[in-house]
């Protein structure tokens, strides 16, 4: 949600106004199985920080653009201490 829309939904409704007015609804979503690069590649494009994973069963989770980055990093810091 913009700043604006923000203020706008504040303005309406005050400290009162329910969660509904505020969440996202176009969250970017992907399964279990998409691949690292086509994840990054597709979050960054949408212009989106988190993406919702799910599959046949539901949500599974939820995943951040800087998940991968962190996790890769960790493991090339593990790397070099072999």
């Amino acid at each position: 949600m913009s700043r604006n829309e923000i203020i706008n939904v504040l303005s309406e409704g005050g400290k009162d106004a329910p969660v509904s007015k505020f969440m996202n609804r176009n969250y970017l979503v992907v399964g279990p199985e998409t691949k690292l690069q086509d994840f990054l590649e597709q979050i960054v494009e949408k212009r989106q920080s988190v993406a919702l994973v799910m599959d046949e069963g539901g949500l599974k989770g939820l995943i951040d653009r800087e998940n991968p980055k962190e996790r890769m990093l960790v493991q090339e810091a593990s790397k070099r201490n072999e």
